[in-house]
C-alpha cells in the first residue's frame, strides 16, 4: 500500500507538470508568437538560400556550357547531371572482367 502512495505522490506532481508543459508549449508556437515567428522566419531563409543556389548553378552551368537545368537536375534537387555517367566513359565493369 505505501508503494502505491509514493507513486501517485511522485505520480500526480509529474502529471501536472508535464500537462503545464505541454500547454506552454502549444501557446508558444501559436501563430503569432515569437516562436512561430522565427521558425516562420527560418523557413523563408532556406527557401530563399536554395532559390539563390539553383541560380547560381544554372549561372555556372551556362558559363562551362553545360547546359541549364533540364527534368534530370529538376528531379535530383538540380544535381541530377553530376549523378549522369560522361558520355563515353566506362562503367568500370570491363576492368572487374564483368
Amino acid at each position: 500500500m505505501s508503494r502505491r502512495l509514493v507513486l501517485v505522490a511522485v505520480g500526480v506532481p509529474l502529471g501536472v507538470l508535464a500537462v503545464r508543459g505541454a500547454a506552454a508549449l502549444a501557446e508558444r508556437m501559436e501563430p503569432g508568437s515569437t516562436a512561430h515567428q522565427l521558425l516562420e522566419m527560418a523557413g523563408q531563409l532556406v527557401a530563399d538560400v536554395r532559390a539563390a543556389m539553383r541560380e547560381r548553378e544554372q549561372e555556372l552551368r551556362s558559363a562551362l556550357g553545360l547546359g541549364v537545368g533540364g527534368a534530370a537536375a529538376d528531379t535530383a534537387g538540380g544535381y541530377g547531371a553530376a549523378l549522369e555517367p560522361h558520355p563515353g566513359a566506362d562503367d568500370g565493369a570491363q576492368r572487374m572482367g564483368g
